[in-house]
């Protein structure tokens, strides 16, 4: 069957995740002190809640079967959560699976694109933020629509994208952010044959200190980098041409196929890593500049996907015996792992069967 199984193993990891959660509930209560009111509650709620997830897990016990099949779980629901996180993603990955094999069955070629702009400091990564995603809505138009506010030298149109934010802490300097997007896009495979010169990596560029040699670029990758660049700094179209080469290369970009579906875990991956919070100054910058903000976003064709989270349905129960479930609370996941060591712990939640491939 295809539900997800809980091995020992996988539950030993989400224990091990949770002890992140007891850091960051002490991150949120420290930023609480800094409130009075609403704020000051809101923070304090979730340093109680990030502390308490999976603190309760029900199950539907089967004795004769040895199998443990989860009802429902308690979860904070926090994105700072680790675990949450995980459940999360594989949810999104849940609803838009139907979409992604819809264009692909219409002959859609899928491709992923990053979008970078230059690193910011903590103070100024809300707003980067907030810039980023209106400069995408501009970047957008001008490659897919027609008319005065398309843009009629575009190497490609494609149908539809989903956009998700991810922000790296800079390891040489913790006061500093990159946040980038990437893009899942489907393009006509008719159109993207006819770029063949369009795809040649022949154009100099600057030296890449962290990797040590040259940058080349095709002409596909020096037009994106150029709208993308007039996108975010607010220039208009008619301005293409006198688009200066010194400033646009900071703002580079990645093109590139996907050739298996194994790209969406790619592009549908954490907006940061637990490792990239050294403080609690990281942990402030990024709450504050990621709360209310949508982190994944459809366009086009995708625009009214859902990209939130929904339970999904249940598969059916395999069992060698029929035989009537006993209900089981557990409070803590060694529980699982000690306890109930030898019974077969599932998860029947379509939108579930996805987790133990996200890391």
């Amino acid at each position: 069957m295809d539900y997800l199984d809980y091995t020992n193993e996988f539950i030993e990891e989400m224990a091990k995740r949770q002890e992140n959660n007891i850091v960051y509930s002490k991150y949120y209560f420290r930023i609480s002190t800094n409130f009075e009111g609403n704020l000051k509650e809101k923070l304090e709620k979730k340093s109680n809640r990030i502390k308490d997830c999976l603190s309760l897990m029900v199950w539907d016990k089967y004795e004769q079967n040895k199998v443990l099949d989860l009802l429902r779980v308690d979860r904070c629901m926090d994105k700072f959560c680790t675990n949450c996180r995980t459940f999360g993603i594989a949810k999104v990955l849940h609803n838009f699976r139907p979409a992604f094999e819809l264009m692909l069955n219409q002959g859609y070629k899928p491709f992923l694109l990053t979008l970078t702009v230059p690193n910011v400091q903590g103070k100024d990564l809300e707003y980067t933020i907030r810039k980023m995603n209106k400069a995408f809505t501009t970047f957008f138009t001008w490659l897919n629509k027609e008319g005065a506010k398309g843009f009629s030298k575009r190497f490609i149109k494609f149908k539809a994208c989903v956009k998700v934010l991810e922000v790296n802490v800079q390891a040489s300097d913790h006061n500093m952010y990159h946040p980038h997007f990437h893009v899942l896009l489907f393009l006509d495979s008719e159109e993207f044959y006819e770029l063949d010169d369009e795809l040649e990596k022949n154009i100099e560029g600057s030296w890449s200190k962290k990797f040590n040699k040259r940058n080349y670029y095709c002409a596909l990758d020096i037009q994106i980098m150029q709208l993308w660049y007039m996108a975010f700094n607010g220039s208009n179209i008619t301005q293409f041409d006198c688009c200066s080469e010194l400033w646009y290369e900071l703002y580079q970009t990645d093109f590139k196929p996907l050739s298996n579906k194994k790209g969406l875990f790619e592009v549908f991956k954490y907006t940061f890593k637990d490792k990239d919070i050294y403080n609690v100054k990281n942990f402030s910058d990024l709450y504050f500049a990621l709360e209310n903000k949508r982190l994944r976003q459809g366009y086009g064709e995708l625009y009214n996907l859902k990209l939130e989270e929904e339970c999904g349905d249940k598969l059916e129960l395999d069992l060698e015996i029929i035989e009537a479930p006993q209900q089981l609370l557990t409070k803590e996941l060694k529980t699982l792992y000690t306890v109930y060591q030898g019974y077969k712990k599932i998860s029947r939640f379509n939108a579930h069967k996805d987790i133990d491939k996200i890391h």
